[in-house]
């Protein structure tokens, strides 16, 4: 549903015209989370902040899938899988004309160790950022996961 409605924000409505205006990577991360917002009974579990850059139709896809997967594995596994968890959304952009987009989970489970395996939703991140011309990594503390994807501002707004 979340990303049906993310479609639904970026995509421009069949009567309407094809150059209308982009979307943002806020309101997309909004409109991506909020039904995860849901589970917080009356507080904030996303906190999204710093640059808003336009992301266009063609990315809004693959960003849709690379939400929906850090959240679903946060839910499972991580800051999402307690009351008290947040992930804080941090976007900047950089001077070479890049965007990172940074994912930090806090209040879950402590960390003892990163994980051994590289699972599908690794790879499938992976996959997506080398699609847009990026690149993804990951950083396991013991308070949680960061995960930091680059992308060309080029790729965001397509």
């Amino acid at each position: 549903m979340a990303l049906s409605r993310a479609l639904d924000y970026v995509l421009p409505a069949p009567e309407a015209s094809t150059h209308g205006p982009a979307g943002t990577l806020h309101r997309l991360l909004q409109v991506l989370l909020a039904p995860y917002e849901t589970l917080a009974q009356h507080q904030r579990r996303f906190v999204i902040v710093g640059d808003d850059p336009v992301v266009g139709s063609k990315t809004t896809i693959s960003l849709g899938l690379s939400v929906h997967e850090l959240a679903t594995n946060s839910i499972k596994h991580g800051a999402l899988s307690r009351a008290e968890g947040r992930v804080f959304i941090t976007c900047r952009y950089s001077d070479d004309g890049a965007c990172e987009l940074a994912w930090t989970e806090r209040g879950g489970p402590l960390i003892a160790a990163p994980p051994k395996r590289t699972g599908f939703g690794s790879k499938l991140l992976r996959s997506i950022a080398g699609t847009l011309g990026g690149q993804v990594t990951k950083q396991w503390d013991r308070e949680g996961l960061t995960l930091r994807m680059v992308l060309p501002l080029t790729s965001l707004s397509q």
